[in-house]
């Protein structure tokens, strides 16, 4: 080996400034709280044939992104943000007797609103309920078509 081989092995990768390292990380854990775990940011970085490893991911979500890899951390945010890369979808198996017993309290729930006049507590009520049930996995509808009085079809959304 050479010196100058050896000291660039020797030599730590450097820090990114402050400020980028809280962004990556922020934006990280946001991520995260989207359902992104590891692995899937990992996959998705793979994805996009990006260089960095689950050391980097590691890092950067410990606030210690190094400065080679900040432009790289900012293109996958963009990816995301543009949807090239998706996110994992957040399938949480539940037994069928479970999701009956849910779906009935949260129905429960729903019923007792027609009695409430405090929109507030309307407002509590429906949230609690919505907790009690998964998240729709389904794409929206399209708009559906309506008739006009001239017999014309157009959008709901026209």
């Amino acid at each position: 080996m050479t010196e100058a081989t050896t000291k660039a092995k020797a030599t730590p990768a450097a820090f990114a400034d402050e400020k980028d390292r809280e962004a990556t990380a922020g934006v990280l854990a946001t991520l995260g709280d989207l359902g992104w775990t590891r692995p899937a940011i990992r996959a998705a970085l793979d994805s996009l044939e990006t260089p960095l490893t689950d050391s980097a991911v590691y890092r950067a979500q410990r606030n210690a992104t190094h400065i080679r890899e900040v432009d790289i951390w900012k293109a996958f945010f963009q990816a995301v943000d543009d949807g090239k890369v998706q996110p994992p979808e957040k399938a949480r198996k539940v037994k069928a007797s479970d999701m009956v017993d849910r779906a009935a309290k949260a129905a429960a729930l729903l019923a007792s609103v027609a009695g409430e006049k405090s929109i507030k507590t309307v407002k509590e009520i429906v949230a609690e309920a919505l907790t009690l049930l998964p998240e729709p996995v389904v794409e929206a509808a399209p708009e559906p078509e309506v008739a006009s009085p001239e017999g014309e079809q157009h959008s709901e959304a026209a």
